[in-house]
């Protein structure tokens, strides 16, 4: 691994937690991409600022198989992912591409010269004195500070969504099992749940029966994620249990229009995402 990293980089205002995030799971990719490459196997991290443009470039190169053309405006997809079943979930590139631009930054994909994949993103350099954080009241409108739990045995997917959840004005809480679910509905109110259809202990039937028995009024506000496209034709389990669908992959634009019907024949039609 080589690293050409410029010595004259501006400070700016980011999360750091996030952009370390984006760099490790872009090494990462790379050198799982690499691990059947023979020999010379290259890794390269190279930044830079363009004064001209107030940004900065951050390149991570590998000599790796590369990836097909044709999947290159796919692979920032949630869920997607060109690994072998079983060896990724294919969210590390979208959670990258989400911290990316929320910095309000782009990343794209291009081919290594010789062969490989060419990570390269940009980021806008803004002073700390013009990026302060805006006031809760102007962040996120206050009818859309709701409380939501997410159940999925599956943390990465559990993670991916309350990311999604959190940047439309959620507060989330994260449940990985049955058991930690009904224990976070008894011990707060929620006022949405998303959970997996399918799931050791506790599914979605057996999930939508205890709240109906316990918590009527937010069985109505339940919505179901699953990636068992077989499962979702009219007559279907799922279907006849009455509750909105959500299909894996998942786009926010999709999952913020059912959380906002949903939300809405709950609160008389008025709900704003």
């Amino acid at each position: 691994m080589t690293a050409d990293l410029a010595a004259d980089l501006p400070m700016f205002s980011a999360d750091p937690d996030q952009l370390s995030q984006v760099v490790a799971n872009l090494i990462l990719n790379a050198q799982h991409a690499l691990k059947d490459i023979p020999q010379p196997r290259h890794l390269s991290v190279c930044t830079c600022y363009k004064p001209a443009h107030a940004q900065l470039r951050l390149v991570i190169s590998d000599n790796g198989p590369g990836i097909d053309p044709d999947l290159r405006s796919r692979v920032f997809e949630p869920f997607f992912t060109t690994k072998p079943v079983g060896s990724g979930t294919g969210i590390g590139l979208s959670i990258c591409h989400a911290f990316v631009s929320a910095h309000g930054g782009s990343i794209d994909i291009d081919e290594t010269p010789g062969g490989g994949a060419t990570f390269k993103i940009r980021l806008p350099v803004v002073g700390a004195e013009a990026a302060q954080p805006p006031t809760p009241a102007e962040s996120v409108p206050e009818i859309a500070r709701r409380r939501a739990l997410v159940i999925d045995d599956e943390r990465d997917l559990a993670e991916l969504l309350a990311e999604m959840l959190e940047r439309e004005g959620f507060a989330v809480e994260v449940a990985l099992d049955g058991e930690h679910a009904l224990a976070e509905l008894d011990r707060r109110s929620y006022d949405l749940v998303l959970s997996d259809v399918r799931m050791p202990d506790l599914d979605g039937p057996a999930l939508l029966r205890r709240l109906q028995s316990e918590w009527p009024a937010l069985a109505k506000r339940l919505i179901f994620i699953t990636g068992d496209t077989v499962d979702l034709g009219a007559g279907s389990a799922l279907d006849k249990l009455g509750r909105p669908v959500i299909e894996k992959p998942i786009s926010p634009e999709e999952m913020r229009r059912v959380i906002q019907a949903t939300l809405a024949e709950c609160h008389n039609g008025y709900y704003i995402l």
